[in-house]
């Protein structure tokens, strides 16, 4: 069995799969319903894919020891707690669904991570798939723009100008993409010579052009501080890196001034409410009434009281605003999201039950869910989940710091990765939803660096 697996080109297949992943979960969550019906059956097919290709590349590099212990024990029980949550849940079915869905990627991550922690190499071949994926899903929103630009764009409504979606459901969706894969296009940018290179920065300035365009602030915060931490960790002089990422938080600072201003000057933005204390309504409607008949009135029983907006909480007296700190509205959601955890505090609601248990109940606030990764695993595996993941940042970091000494960095290149991951948790509920374009990527570079990381250490 072994040497039949051996004979097949198993990392191009798995670096196909990788790439493949990511491109058809961004279809799955499109803006145009060719690439969703292309993507909503494709992602799964592929993430099965690269499960097997997983297995059998593991099965062709066996290890005598577990690379970063700590990493796998706490991803593990991270798992293992999802599947478990279904006998507590309020909708077990959907619960063991999600946490399969789960254990596929994590699984897959950690066989890869396993396989190849001792061939920086490789792991680099993953990381260039991740980026020409990346790229591959930023062309097709160009192709999108062309082609149809009501499905690339997010006209401009009160509160909000004009957003460039490219291929994504909304403005967020590949900007998490491009933040999560901006370190990694710049280690190619750093590390490669000739026009591999010069693609390789191009891919970096595009990336960030994406986000810029799309008005994303966590994904602007996340890819500035991904790409500081991938200028850091460069083995060159500490003035000259300290100098660069000087230049990186300027580069982040005058981007997102600049997306503060377009949106107070494109289209009606934030303005459009400077001057009304209350938002506009929509005319009433005439048809198949006479002119000047009143219109038809609802029969609504005297017990019943139906919401309006005006009794959304978080109403605005005067003016919503759309900065570079404020106006998403997500404060208030959070608050939210923190007293329905507090039901149940210890194991919550259930694994993937985030968009069922959270009620969006605020004015300046739109979601299914609070947006924030963090919370995401309060609501839905209480303490306990939210314990396990930060635990598991922590089990990483401290493989990274031991093998601080090592020789290549790759292994921080990867950590830059999860450091913007983690930076664009605080704003995003992602990092448990494998249908999110940015969850695998973040999957995968955690098992990446923490393997090569215990792979120096053991070497040293």
């Amino acid at each position: 069995m072994q040497l039949l697996l051996r004979r097949l080109p198993l990392l191009p297949l798995t670096q196909l799969a990788v790439a493949a992943t990511v491109i058809l979960v961004a279809c799955g969550s499109s803006s145009s319903s060719t690439l969703v019906r292309l993507g909503s059956k494709g992602r799964w097919a592929s993430l099965l894919l690269l499960f097997a290709c997983s297995i059998a590349l593991a099965l062709t590099r066996r290890r005598s020891t577990l690379p970063a212990r700590a990493v796998y024990a706490i991803s593990g029980a991270l798992v293992v707690l999802a599947f478990l949550s279904a006998s507590w849940s309020v909708d077990p079915k959907l619960t063991l669904e999600r946490a399969a869905t789960l254990a596929l990627l994590v699984g897959s991550s950690a066989l890869l991570g396993l396989a190849l922690a001792d061939d920086a190499v490789a792991v680099e071949g993953l990381f260039a798939a991740l980026v020409l994926a990346a790229a591959a899903v930023c062309v097709a929103g160009l192709a999108v723009l062309v082609v149809h630009a009501n499905d690339a764009v997010q006209w401009p409504f009160p509160g909000s100008s004009l957003r460039f979606k490219g291929m994504g459901e909304n403005p967020d969706t590949v900007a998490m993409l491009f933040a999560v894969t901006l370190p990694l296009a710049l280690h190619f940018a750093f590390s490669r010579r000739g026009a591999a290179r010069a693609a390789a920065a191009v891919a970096v300035l595009v990336f960030w052009a994406s986000i810029a365009a799309s008005g994303s602030r966590g994904a602007l915060l996340a890819g500035g501080v991904g790409i500081g931490a991938g200028v850091l960790s460069r083995r060159s002089r500490l003035d000259a890196r300290c100098a660069a990422a000087g230049v990186v938080v300027l580069l982040a600072l005058v981007t997102g001034k600049i997306d503060e201003l377009a949106m107070s000057a494109i289209g009606q933005g934030p303005a459009a409410f400077a001057t009304n204390s209350t938002p506009p309504q929509p005319p009433p409607s005439t048809t198949g009434q006479a002119s000047g008949a009143s219109p038809p009135q609802l029969s609504v029983s005297r017990t019943v009281s139906l919401p309006t907006l005006q009794d959304e909480i978080g109403n605005p007296a005067i003016r919503v605003t759309r900065d570079l700190t404020t106006g998403s509205g997500r404060l208030a959601a959070w608050k939210g999201a923190l007293k329905q955890a507090e039901r149940r505090p210890l194991l919550g609601y259930g694994f993937g039950t985030e968009e069922r248990v959270f009620i969006d109940r605020y004015y300046v606030f739109k979601g299914s869910r609070p947006e924030n990764s963090y919370l995401g695993w309060l609501l839905q595996l209480g303490v306990a989940g939210l314990m396990l993941f930060l635990g598991l940042g922590v089990a990483l970091a401290g493989v990274l710091w031991r093998a601080r000494t090592a020789e290549g960095t790759l292994m921080f290149v990867g950590a830059a990765a999860v450091l913007a991951g983690s930076v664009l948790a605080l704003v995003q509920s992602y990092v448990y939803s494998v249908g999110n374009v940015a969850t695998a990527s973040v999957w995968i570079c955690v098992f990446a660096s923490g393997g090569l990381a215990a792979g120096a250490r053991g070497r040293a």
